[in-house]
């Protein structure tokens, strides 16, 4: 009876790992038709405004901060007509960086693979390559929102730290050469 068991799990885990291989490849095709570049990349635009007027106010908060240790408070108007020229490099350097280094359309398709890979079997995954006319694809109307409300939860977790890192590289530069130009 015991070997039974154990044949038994043995011989489940490898039809489910087997399971598993064959729904990549279509996990794959199914992404590739939903999630389109272009519009990936206008969402990573659309992101990249949103950090920049993040950054933009706590940048007038650094300068206030800035400005409290300055004894000479003379000339603020050009200190800050300067900060501003910076900031702005600053930003330019910043959105270059981040639409080169981080590449949201492969963070869509990775954050996705793991939801469909579990929401959905393999049969429902070679109905849903033929496409959403069937019940697989009512249930992926159904299920979407949260499809997409966990992806963002698990790009937003990624693309926080990489962005923090690279617009901290960037503003320490900033401050250096505003305080080198004095």
């Amino acid at each position: 009876m015991k070997n039974i068991l154990i044949l038994s799990f043995f011989f489940t885990s490898i039809s489910f790992s087997a399971g598993t291989d064959q729904k990549t490849p279509l996990i794959k095709k199914i992404l590739k038709k939903i999630y389109k570049k272009k519009m990936i990349e206008q969402q990573q635009q659309d992101l990249f405004t949103r950090i920049e007027s993040n950054i933009t106010k706590g940048n007038n908060l650094l300068f206030d901060d800035l400005m409290e240790w300055e004894k000479n408070t003379q000339n603020i108007e050009a200190k800050y007509k300067l900060f501003k020229q910076l900031e702005k490099k600053s930003l330019k350097i910043l959105k270059s960086r981040f639409l080169k280094e981080i590449n949201m359309y492969s963070l869509v398709l990775k954050a996705n693979m793991h939801l469909y890979r579990k929401n959905f079997t393999l049969s429902e995954l070679k109905t849903l390559l033929k496409f959403y006319n069937t019940a697989a694809g009512v249930k992926t109307i159904e299920i979407a929102p949260q499809l997409l409300a966990t992806s963002q939860e698990i790009m937003a977790k990624q693309l926080v730290p990489a962005t923090s890192k690279i617009a901290k590289e960037v503003q320490k530069n900033m401050v250096e050469e505003f305080i080198a130009s004095e």
